[in-house]
């Protein structure tokens, strides 16, 4: 636990309204002294502050991206203060955190006095997504929506706090609410799916879900059968093991889909050490176990392959249920016997999934 000096530090370096508005003051009177040895003349803040972004956008398509705003982060770090909140400008005016900033971004942005909707959006959240202009790649620090939202309301953050699932993956909408802004998500990362971002509306997350895509070795008429069958099996599985009072399988019972409660459940099992990803070595444990049902064994040994959408050696919660989902050909008639509970639907915390 933090001791009353090391709290007292991590509060003096959280970049607060007074301090954005001191920071934003000082931007634009740099600008102003700019605009004024080049023109020789001075202006409005609405024009120098417009000008300023014209001068950064090198290719005239009136969005800043991180290699044109680059040196100007670079010179702001340096010089500009306060230091804390110097160090998250340009990003503090990427609102809907796409790596890049419109001029009506940056004219929200940069705004003197108390007046601030959309001043400390990233700082807020710096956790969210973080950016190193001075390289190719963009870094991303590793996010958890629990713990985003736990900081974000005990630094006593209203713009933005990150709307979890009961299960604590990100909600697929999450919106700055003051901004009007709202996007969608990748619900295990948090992050921004790029041109999904609108204003004062809801922006349709559901298209975006992956399209059948095809299994190597296992057409779809076999898929469809195998889906089916697997559910069965593991709705099979699941029954032996709690035997119906195992109080982890009621948790489930918040979850409206009776194959998510199956596929959810199998989902924990085979995720031995609770990283909420199925790794590499728990794949094998899937495929050893249906490597013995005769019916599952050719498709079963190449799911895991399959679930892994984006290919990056695991499968996420999100990617195995849409692996797994009524879409990809499983029906409720695939589990017999099995209803959905009358307190389906609910928001009871899924405590399977949480660290001990």
């Amino acid at each position: 636990m933090p001791n009353s000096r090391q709290r007292q530090q991590q509060r003096n370096r959280v970049c607060r309204r007074p301090d954005k508005s001191m920071l934003n003051n000082n931007l634009i009177d740099s600008f102003h002294t700019e605009f004024t040895r080049d023109s020789g003349r001075n202006d409005s803040d609405n024009f120098v502050i417009t000008w300023k972004f014209q001068t950064l956008d090198q290719n005239s398509d009136h969005i800043l991206d991180r290699f044109e705003y680059r040196d100007l982060r670079k010179v702001v770090r340096k010089d500009v203060k306060p230091r804390k909140c110097a160090r998250h400008f340009p990003r503090s005016c990427d609102i809907n955190k796409d790596g890049k900033i419109s001029l009506q971004e940056w004219d929200n942005c940069l705004t003197r006095g108390v007046r601030m909707d959309l001043d400390v959006l990233s700082s807020a959240l710096g956790s969210v997504s973080s950016f190193d202009e001075d390289s190719s790649e963009v870094a991303e620090d590793p996010t958890d929506c629990l713990s985003d939202r736990k900081t974000a309301l005990a630094e006593g953050y209203q713009l933005y706090v990150p709307e979890c699932t009961p299960d604590g993956r990100y909600q697929k909408i999450q919106c700055y609410k003051s901004a009007g802004y709202c996007w969608c998500v990748n619900e295990d990362t948090g992050k921004n799916i790029p041109g999904t971002s609108i204003k004062n509306g809801t922006p349709n997350c559901d298209h975006l879900k992956t399209n059948t895509r095809v299994m190597k070795g296992c057409p779809d008429d076999k898929k469809f059968i195998f889906l089916k069958e697997l559910l069965a099996f593991l709705y099979t599985k699941m029954s032996e093991i709690t035997n119906g009072t195992n109080t982890s399988f009621n948790n489930l019972a918040w979850i409206a889909s009776k194959e998510e409660q199956v596929a959810t459940w199998s989902f924990v099992i085979f995720d031995k050490n609770k990283s909420k990803m199925l790794e590499r070595n728990e794949w094998k444990a899937f495929k050893d176990m249906v490597g013995g049902v005769k019916g599952l064994r050719k498709c079963g040994k190449k799911l895991p392959r399959y679930c892994d959408i984006n290919k990056d050696r695991q499968i996420s919660m999100t990617e195995w249920l849409e692996c797994l989902s009524l879409k990809q050909g499983a029906s409720s008639s695939s589990i017999p016997g099995f209803h959905a509970s009358p307190r389906a639907g609910k928001t009871n915390p899924l405590s399977m999934l949480k660290d001990d």
